[in-house]
């Protein structure tokens, strides 16, 4: 297991940097001067003079491996320097405060995605081929179909607007978490429901299961057998839901107004605040690869074969 934990700690290392180096280019390919961008994005007049001292006072001026070194090591400590439209904000800063508000959207669309799609598979399969069943596929179907941005649209005008059930932005508590989190989490929901209820109908075929019919164990055990060995399948999937969740609510964030990162990315790139899309890019680049590493840490514990396989 540890060499196999090593393995995979070495491999993350090339990704970990690829990223940084996507991230750190991502200036470098735009077709402005930064220097000019950052003076424009703060209402000053650039003048010829004006942009050489700040591409000096940004290190522009330096070689681009001296800049992207510098760069990344500033990032180790996480220091990714200072916002374009607010040199007394820096961007760690602006990341720290919009971050939890990210996280809880995220956590609380996580728990919809595992409340709501486990019951509806189980149900499912159990059930397979009635009208139940039928339903829950073609809601299936439509909800992975439908984009997040019209699914948000929707449900603001159907709980906000036409009921009056639900606000659609704004600090009120956990009712402020309920139209975000239910849309964010509506295509995963569908996704876990579609591939725990096929994994479901493949192990009842098993051998162990009509063994265990055989021997008289009630149905409420034979489903909690089946559903044990049918998550196991599910377990890289859901583990890389967080991720996506994270990366993923930028949409969400906009249409609702929710004070998260994504909704700070999206206002960067409006504003051309080039070292927040950086640290940005960087964040989800780093947050996939970890959370990718911790998936197949836990599936080899789970099932030692993975580690063979390797």
């Amino acid at each position: 297991m540890r060499r196999y934990v090593l393995s995979r700690l070495l491999a993350a290392v090339p990704l970990l940097l690829g990223v940084s180096f996507l991230a750190f280019v991502l200036v470098t390919l735009i077709p402005a001067d930064p220097a000019e961008v950052a003076l424009r994005v703060n209402e000053i007049i650039p003048s010829q003079e004006l942009i050489e001292l700040h591409r000096k006072e940004l290190g522009l001026d330096q070689p681009f491996w001296e800049r992207y070194v510098r760069w990344l090591g500033n990032s180790l400590r996480l220091d990714f320097g200072h916002s374009y439209t607010n040199h007394h904000r820096t961007v760690a800063g602006e990341l720290g405060r919009c971050l939890p508000a990210t996280l809880a959207l995220a956590g609380v669309s996580l728990l919809f995605v595992v409340g709501a799609s486990i019951p509806l598979a189980v149900a499912s399969a159990m059930t397979r081929d009635s009208l139940f069943d039928r339903l829950v596929r073609t809601l299936v179907f439509f909800g992975t179909a439908m984009p997040n941005y019209w699914v948000a649209f929707l449900a603001i005008w159907l709980f906000a607007v036409h009921f009056d059930l639900l606000p659609t932005g704004g600090d009120e508590g956990w009712r402020s978490y309920l139209l975000p989190a239910f849309t964010l989490s509506m295509t995963y929901i569908s996704t876990y429901v579609r591939l725990i209820r096929n994994t479901m109908l493949a192990v009842m075929q098993e051998p162990f299961v009509l063994y265990a019919r055989a021997r008289g164990l009630p149905e409420a055990a034979v489903v909690r057998h089946v559903l044990k060995n049918s998550l196991q399948s599910s377990v890289t999937a859901l583990g890389m839901s967080v991720p996506q969740l994270i990366a993923g609510s930028f949409v969400v964030e906009n249409i609702f107004a929710w004070p998260g990162v994504g909704r700070l990315c999206v206002s960067a790139i409006f504003n051309r605040d080039y070292p927040v899309i950086q640290a940005y890019v960087l964040m989800m680049g780093v947050l996939f690869i970890v959370c990718n590493l911790l998936v197949d840490i836990i599936s080899a514990m789970i099932d030692p074969r993975r580690q063979a396989e390797r």
